[in-house]
C-alpha cells in the first residue's frame, strides 16, 4: 500500500468535488410517521396521498383499528373508512366527523344572494368566498360532504361545519379544524396524545433482520441506507453493551450519552492502529484541505466535502491515514469508517460486514434437528445462508397455501414470510393488530379461501389481495408448532407439511424434503 503525498493527493482530488449519494428507498405500501408512532398502509395510504396528505389530514393518531365492522384510521383532522362495497375511487371514505361531533345540523335557511356562492338545497345551507373556493379546490362534495351550518364567529374565528369536516378561517387562509383529535377525546380543542407504545421496530426486508428504538431512531436521524446500509445481525451483547452490526457501521448502546447511541470504531478495529501521523502542510486559505491534531492526518476534496455533510466525526470518526491507492481505488481509512472513490463519487465500505463475518460475533451456531439433516446433505444450503446466528427454536407458527405461493407466519419475531412459485421471498413485520378485522368479507372461487388475521392483512394490504402475486388461498391457514433458525444469511424454517424450506440471500427459496418418520417427530 503505497502512500501519496500531498502534491499527487492534490492532482487526485481537485476533480472530486460532485457526490451524489443515494437515497433510501420507502415501501411503496406502508409509511411510519414516528411524529405519533403510526403507519397508514394499503389503500388508506393511496388515499392519504392523492387528496392532500399531512396538508389536508395532519398524522395520523391510530392505526387501522376496527370500529364495529368497519376498518377505520384516525387523523389529526378526519377519520378514514374502508368500505369495499363501494365501486372505485370510492372504497375510501371520510367518516361524518362534522355531524358526529356537532350532532344536529342547525336549521335550514334560504339561499344567500352573493357573486360567490354556492346554496346546497340538500342541507339548506350556504357555503360562500374563501370556504367555497377551499371547499371546490380540495375535493367538494367527495371529500367533505354538505354543510350543515352557516358560517359563524367563534373567538376571534369564522368556522362552518360540513358533514365529514370544519372549515376555519383565521384572516389569512383556511384550514381543516382538528376532528381526528377532537372524536378521540370527545372533547372539542383538547389534544390527543397517542396510546403508549413499546420501542418502534422496523423489519429490513433487504437483509432480514428487525432494528428497534433506539438504534432505528438514530439509524433515521443520520442518514439511513446511504450511510449506513442495512442490518445484518440482530441487537445483542458484545464487550459487556448490547450492540447491532450494519453494513456499513456497528451501533453501541451507550446510555450514559445523550441519544442514547455511538458508532463503534469499526475502521480502527479493522485497520489496525492509525498510520504514522503527518506534518500539517495545510494551509488556511485553501478550503479544500483540513487537518485533524487529534490523529495526524489530512482530508480533503471529495473525501473532506462527504465528511462534513454528512456527520463528521460522529459518524466517521477522526482520520487514521492518509488517501491512499489500493487495488486501483482511491481509499481513507477514518475511525468508524473507509470512504472509496469509485466512478466519480464518494461511497463507504462494508466495514461493519467486513468486521461481522471475520470474527465469531453474535454467537456462530451449527444448524439443529432436522435442519441439520438438510444441512449436511445439500453444501449450496451451508453456502448460501452462512453461519448461524442462533439455535433452532420450537415456536407457533403458522402455514397457508396459495394458488402461486405459500406465507409462513412466525411469532416471536412477529414476521410474516411470502414465498412466491417464481423462487423469490420476502419478509415483512406481521401488520395485524389486536382490534383489526379478521375478514374482509371477500367472495373467493369455489375452493379458495380468504385469508384472514396477519396472512390477511399483509395479502390484502401489500400484496395486492385476489388480484394480486399470490392470488386466492388454497387452503385454510394451518397453526402448529413449528421450527425456525436463523443464519447470517437467511433463515430456515420447518413446515408442518414435512418440507423444510430455506431463504437465502435476497432473495431466494428452496425446500428440501423431511425424511425422517413421521410418526412422533419432534419438530
Amino acid at each position: 500500500m503505497e502512500k501519496i503525498r500531498w502534491p499527487i493527493v492534490l492532482m487526485l482530488f481537485v476533480i472530486l468535488l460532485a457526490l451524489p449519494v443515494a437515497a433510501t428507498a420507502s415501501s411503496p405500501y406502508s409509511r411510519f410517521y414516528p411524529q405519533t408512532g403510526h403507519t397508514v398502509s394499503g389503500g388508506f395510504l393511496d388515499y392519504f396521498d392523492s387528496h392532500g396528505g399531512l396538508a389536508l389530514f395532519g398524522y395520523p393518531l391510530t392505526d387501522e383499528i376496527l370500529e364495529g365492522s368497519t376498518s377505520v384510521q384516525y387523523f389529526e383532522r378526519a377519520r378514514f373508512e374502508w368500505r369495499p362495497q363501494n365501486p372505485d375511487p370510492y372504497k375510501v371514505q371520510l367518516g361524518l366527523l362534522g355531524s358526529d361531533i356537532l350532532e344536529e345540523s342547525d336549521p335550514p335557511v334560504p339561499p344567500v344572494a352573493g357573486p360567490h356562492v354556492m346554496y346546497f338545497p340538500e342541507t339548506g345551507h350556504n357555503v360562500t368566498d374563501a370556504f367555497l373556493d377551499y371547499w371546490m379546490t380540495y375535493g367538494g362534495l367527495d371529500l367533505f360532504g354538505y354543510p350543515i351550518t352557516e358560517r359563524f364567529v367563534f373567538g376571534g374565528g369564522t368556522y362552518q361545519y360540513f358533514q365529514r369536516a370544519r372549515f376555519q378561517w383565521d384572516g389569512h387562509q383556511v384550514t381543516l379544524g382538528n376532528l381526528g383529535q377532537e372524536w378521540l377525546t370527545k372533547t372539542p380543542l383538547v389534544p390527543f396524545t397517542p396510546h403508549a407504545v413499546g420501542p418502534r421496530t422496523q423489519f429490513f426486508t433487504q437483509t432480514g433482520y428487525q432494528t428497534q428504538d433506539p438504534f432505528l431512531s438514530f439509524y433515521e436521524a443520520k442518514g439511513g441506507a446511504a450511510i449506513f446500509g442495512y442490518p445484518i445481525s440482530s441487537s445483542f451483547q458484545e464487550g459487556g453493551r448490547m450492540v447491532q452490526y450494519f453494513q456499513n457501521a456497528r451501533f453501541e448502546a451507550h446510555p450514559e450519552i445523550p441519544g442514547g447511541v455511538q458508532l463503534g470504531l469499526v475502521g480502527q478495529e479493522l485497520h489496525g492502529p492509525p498510520e504514522s501521523p503527518v506534518a500539517d502542510w495545510t494551509t488556511p486559505w485553501n478550503a479544500n484541505y483540513t487537518y485533524f491534531p487529534q490523529t495526524g492526518h489530512v482530508v480533503s476534496y471529495a473525501f473532506l466535502k462527504f465528511y462534513r455533510e454528512h456527520g463528521g466525526v460522529e459518524i466517521f470518526g477522526y482520520p487514521i491515514s492518509e488517501a491512499q491507492k489500493l487495488n486501483g481505488i482511491t481509499i481513507q481509512w477514518f475511525q468508524r469508517a473507509r470512504m472509496e472513490y469509485r466512478n466519480g463519487q464518494v461511497v463507504l465500505a462494508a466495514v461493519g460486514a467486513e468486521l461481522f463475518d471475520g470474527g465469531d460475533r453474535e454467537g456462530r451456531f451449527p444448524a439443529d434437528g432436522v435442519f441439520r439433516l438438510v444441512w449436511d446433505a445439500n453444501p449450496s444450503v451451508a453456502q448460501s445462508l452462512g453461519k448461524g446466528t442462533e439455535n433452532a427454536q420450537t415456536i407457533q407458527m403458522a402455514e397457508q397455501a396459495f394458488q402461486h405461493g405459500r406465507m409462513f407466519w412466525r411469532s416471536g419475531k412477529d414476521i410474516v414470510y411470502v414465498l412466491y412459485e417464481d423462487g423469490g421471498w420476502e419478509a415483512m413485520q406481521n401488520p395485524y393488530k389486536p382490534g383489526d378485522r379478521v375478514s374482509w368479507g371477500y367472495a373467493p372461487p369455489p375452493g379458495m379461501y380468504e385469508p384472514v388475521l396477519a396472512f390477511g392483512k399483509t395479502w390484502r394490504t401489500f400484496l395486492g389481495g385476489p388480484n394480486g402475486k399470490l392470488g386466492w388461498a388454497t387452503q385454510p391457514q394451518h397453526d402448529y408448532l413449528g421450527t425456525a433458525q436463523d443464519f447470517q444469511h437467511g433463515v430456515m424454517l420447518w413446515s408442518s407439511e414435512f418440507w423444510v424450506y430455506v431463504m437465502s440471500g435476497c432473495c431466494h427459496w428452496d425446500r428440501y424434503a423431511d425424511t425422517r418418520p413421521r410418526e412422533g417427530i419432534d419438530p
